[in-house]
């Protein structure tokens, strides 16, 4: 028997040994110049811990795309605006959210971000060419909206033409091809800014985007003078 053994590990150890001489890197440095991070999670830095849940009727029905993106909103809403780069944002059953915010210090303040209202905003994009667009859906970007608040040396603002505070009416619909898309309607004074920047913007882009991250460009393809869009 413990020749048997012997002779499994005469073939198992150098195959061990090719394998690791195979993934190992030609410069021996690199191994020890590679940084180690060691993430620290609740129970040894403290932090907030909170958990969310969809405010619906207890029989109602909750739909697993919106749960997912809301919590990619409050995942981003936590690195983006609190800051915290180690948070921990999961779905938990099929109506709840925990959020895990390791080294938070203001329990309130994290609590408000993360409940409190998308901040959407139509970005107009400039000049920009149809591969710098591309690369930028998704990203988190810096807007002249709110007027007044401080601009980052350096850092490119671009220009907010209308918020989210100009949509009086919002609802789910489809296209022609049956896709679903959002349907808005402004009020009086988004329907004036609508009007007269798709009129002179024709041809151009104009980012939609929730809580300064990127979540589409449409291209204006027409004037549309009475308040009435889709996203």
């Amino acid at each position: 028997m413990f020749n048997n053994y012997r002779r499994v590990l005469l073939i198992v150890l150098p195959l061990l040994a090719l394998a690791i001489w195979i993934d190992l890197p030609s410069d021996p440095a690199v191994i020890f110049s590679r940084p180690i991070t060691t993430h620290l999670g609740l129970d040894l830095v403290g932090g907030v811990q909170v958990l969310l849940e969809a405010d619906l009727p207890d029989d109602a029905e909750v739909d697993a795309t919106s749960i997912e993106t809301a919590r990619q909103i409050i995942e981003s809403r936590s690195s983006g605006l609190l800051g915290v780069g180690e948070a921990v944002v999961q779905r938990v059953g099929d109506r709840r959210i925990l959020v895990e915010l390791p080294g938070e210090t203001d329990p309130q303040r994290a609590i408000d971000v993360i409940g409190e209202t998308g901040q959407l905003e139509f970005v107009d994009m400039g000049d920009l060419s149809a591969t710098d667009l591309q690369r930028l859906v998704g990203q988190t970007i810096i807007t002249d909206f709110p007027q007044g608040q401080p601009e980052s040396e350096g850092q490119f603002v671009f220009h907010t033409v209308m918020s989210g505070q100009s949509i009086d009416t919002v609802g789910v619909q489809t296209d022609q091809l049956g896709k679903f898309i959002i349907g808005f309607s402004l009020d009086a004074e988004g329907t004036e800014i609508f009007r007269e920047y798709t009129a002179n913007n024709v041809g151009s882009y104009l980012a939609i985007v929730l809580d300064k991250r990127v979540l589409s460009i449409p291209r204006v393809s027409q004037s549309i003078p009475n308040g009435r869009g889709s996203i």
